[in-house]
């Protein structure tokens, strides 16, 4: 992702940083999606609590920088799916819960979830702070427009490379240069207003052409995230 996004463009938008070395790093992203609920992957999280400090910075633009519209909450508590798999990236769902609710504002708000019928398709959008095409993570967000890649197309575009798409993965993309990169995870991939997809891996390198990104299906896991 290389286009700066608009500022407060996507306020549902939150950056996961953890504390080393004497400052904070981002290192993936998430959505608002409740007062003090946060979805992000759970690949991003699997060795949650390492010896860091945790904290969600949201309305931000600019993480670098300490900007007026930034809130900034701590790590209440973390759930994993429980049937995540490391191997395979599966059921890559996380559910961060954040130690007070936010003041929901034009910077900061939450984002819809899907009905449990509702299936992505046509143009939709990611954004982030992944590394971009200098190879370093972005100080100031990025977005991207993604078309959904229909199920069974990203099936048979994987299979020979030994790469299984299951029913909790979506595929968006494909076109050279646009797609998420590391740093991108657990950020939202939103259609029609709407948090379908869960950032959650890419195929060899960011961007190939030919090879959409993978995002984790909100709408297959919308029971197990709407009950944690």
């Amino acid at each position: 992702m290389d286009v700066i996004a608009p500022k407060n463009a996507y306020p549902h938008q939150v950056s996961l940083q953890w504390f080393s070395n004497g400052k904070w790093k981002h290192f993936c992203g998430g959505s608002i999606i409740g007062p003090d609920k946060i979805s992000t992957a759970a690949h991003c999280l699997e060795n949650y609590p390492e010896q860091h400090e945790y904290r969600v910075v949201a309305g931000a633009h600019n993480i670098l920088k300490s900007e007026e519209s930034q809130q900034i909450r701590f790590f209440k508590k973390v759930v994993l799916h429980p049937n995540y798999d490391k191997e395979t990236i599966d059921y890559d769902y996380a559910v961060i819960y954040t130690n007070m609710p936010w003041k929901f504002d034009k910077t900061v708000s939450s984002i819809e979830l899907p009905s449990k019928d509702y299936e992505p398709k046509g143009n939709c959008v990611t954004s982030g702070w992944g590394i971009t095409n200098n190879g370093k993570l972005a100080d100031e967000l990025r977005h991207v427009n993604l078309t959904i890649v229909p199920q069974e197309s990203c099936k048979s575009m994987f299979l020979p490379f030994g790469q299984f798409i299951t029913d909790r993965m979506t595929c968006a993309g494909g076109m050279k240069g646009k797609g998420t990169c590391q740093g991108d995870s657990g950020g939202p991939l939103v259609c029609d207003n709407l948090l379908v997809g869960i950032s959650s891996w890419i195929f060899i390198e960011c961007g190939l052409a030919g090879f959409p990104s993978g995002f984790a299906n909100v709408t297959v896991g919308l029971e197990w995230i709407q009950s944690v």
